[in-house]
């Protein structure tokens, strides 16, 4: 799903950087608490559905659940239940759950900024960031930035040479030294058909003379509005206020 670019890649990423180091410095829920309020308000912003978002859970929900089972069992407080070596803290039930709690923010956020941001629009905002430290070596972001791009397409031709495979009769394989076997076999169409495109890719950018080091104009210029000041400013005095309540003498 595209969305219209409302902020700043840059501003955007700088944003989710800190967002990001708010949470897993956090140690209560105010300030994860604080953090959702601020990542609800983003999505209302950005016309994002939130239901896109909470679909991500499901890809941390068994690392949440084993890391509050760990920490139920492995932090040390009072005693709610047990017998031996083997009981479970309150303190490690309130570890387990801000730590669980942790791990879906961190979804949420990237989720969001993967919905709200286009590949092109990070892929710029990476450079006008890097840029005083990778002045003269644009051929580093020239294969960062195709190497991003080729991931969907890599994901795309394993699907359509998976289905070709299925459609010839080939049983994929029900357990999983099957499916890897299945899997291996298709390796070879698959690396032949990336390989072909990268050789595409190239003899195109030969034919066109490119030069990674050139001076070129940009399709989109980056500027810095009103509202990414705005989002800038939120953002800074929330990290300060996390960081104060983070610090504060229990």
């Amino acid at each position: 799903m595209e969305k219209a670019v409302r902020f700043d890649p840059r501003v955007t990423i700088v944003a989710l950087v800190v967002l990001a180091i708010t949470i897993v410095v956090s140690r209560g829920w105010a300030v994860l608490g604080g953090t959702t309020v601020l990542l609800a308000a983003y999505l209302f912003v950005t016309g994002l559905r939130a239901r896109d978002v909470l679909r991500s859970t499901a890809a941390v929900v068994w690392f949440a659940a084993a890391a509050m089972v760990v920490s139920m069992l492995t932090v040390p407080g009072n005693v709610l239940f047990g017998s031996g070596d083997l009981f479970i803290t309150e303190e490690g039930i309130m570890d387990g759950l801000v730590l669980s709690a942790r791990l879906v923010l961190l979804v949420w956020l990237s989720t969001s900024y993967v919905l709200s941001v286009p590949l092109v629009g990070t892929l710029d905002g990476i450079a006008a960031l890097l840029h005083p430290l990778l002045r003269g070596r644009g051929n580093l972001l020239l294969v960062s930035g195709i190497a991003v791009a080729f991931v969907p397409m890599l994901l795309s031709t394993a699907r359509r040479v998976r289905a070709a495979r299925i459609a010839r009769g080939e049983p994929e394989g029900t357990g999983f030294v099957a499916n890897a076997r299945f899997t291996a076999s298709a390796a070879v169409p698959l690396f032949a058909a990336v390989f072909r495109s990268a050789d595409e890719l190239a003899q195109a950018m030969e034919a066109r003379c490119f030069d990674p080091a050139a001076t070129r104009t940009r399709y989109a210029n980056l500027r810095i509005e009103r509202r990414d000041w705005i989002l800038a400013g939120i953002v800074t005095l929330w990290a300060i206020l996390s960081l104060l309540v983070t610090l504060r003498p229990v």
